[in-house]
């Protein structure tokens, strides 16, 4: 039978260890050494204005992008949280987890220090998103960690989103960079974020409406209300953003 959950500082780990703490302070050091490192990448960074925030938040958020995309996708591709998808406590699925959860709080942190990513309301909604369904996953100690597993490959069209900003910004539009970076962009994210939405929901309706979840209230009716809410708001925001790029 499911033990309750109970609170307690043993359970601690499941929110804050090594990895997400890691992941934090990378990303605060990322977003402090940007500023140095722009203007010797290209002195145009000087006439970006308020964009320069932007610049100074996309090394960290290209390495985060490759990093969990990449072993989500290994995670997954290798049956490493095993065929249960309504729970799991596979260590790599929890890294995964981590990882993200590191990112998304030092850069939530970060927007709310510039203005003009502070006032970028999808942006911000998206991240803290993010952080709540990371946060509700790993309080349940891993119950649906499928689909917040399965979410982070999304990340893989992060990269081809900041090299076309790149690009578009330095004014570099009559290059085969550009035209790469804008083919790849908008083939990653509609396969990673879009296409995948009927799938994805499917799959979890099924998990949460099943008579497994509703078994000795394994899946709590709090957790099924934050998962839908949190992977609606991606969602809406994955195809607004879209929107913008076609």
């Amino acid at each position: 039978m499911e033990e309750e959950f109970t609170f307690e500082p043993s359970t601690w780990p499941y929110f804050i260890n090594w990895v997400s703490l890691t992941s934090f302070l990378l990303t605060l050091f990322f977003s402090v050494i940007s500023p140095l490192l722009c203007p010797i990448i290209s002195p145009k960074y000087y006439s970006l204005g308020d964009q320069k925030s932007h610049c100074n938040t996309m090394l960290s958020s290209t390495i985060h992008a490759v990093v969990s995309s990449i072993l989500s996708t290994i995670v997954l591709a290798f049956g490493l949280m095993g065929t249960n998808r309504l729970f799991s406590t596979s260590p790599y699925g929890f890294a995964v987890l981590h990882i993200s959860l590191g990112y998304f709080v030092a850069d939530f942190l970060v927007c709310l220090w510039y203005p003009k990513l502070r006032n970028n309301v999808s942006g911000m909604t998206h991240h803290l998103a993010a952080i709540i369904s990371i946060l509700i996953c790993l309080f349940f100690h891993g119950k649906l960690m499928f689909f917040a597993v399965y979410r982070a490959v999304s990340e893989l069209s992060t990269p081809f989103v900041n090299l076309f900003w790149f690009l578009h910004s330095y004014n570099l539009k009559n290059t085969k960079w550009y035209v790469f970076a804008s083919a790849g962009m908008v083939i990653t994210f509609t396969l990673c974020r879009i296409i995948v939405i009927p799938w994805h929901w499917y799959g979890l309706l099924a998990m949460i409406f099943s008579p497994a979840s509703f078994a000795n209230n394994f899946i709590p009716l709090p957790y099924k209300f934050w998962s839908c809410t949190t992977y609606l708001a991606f969602d809406i925001i994955n195809v607004y953003w879209l929107s913008k790029m076609i």
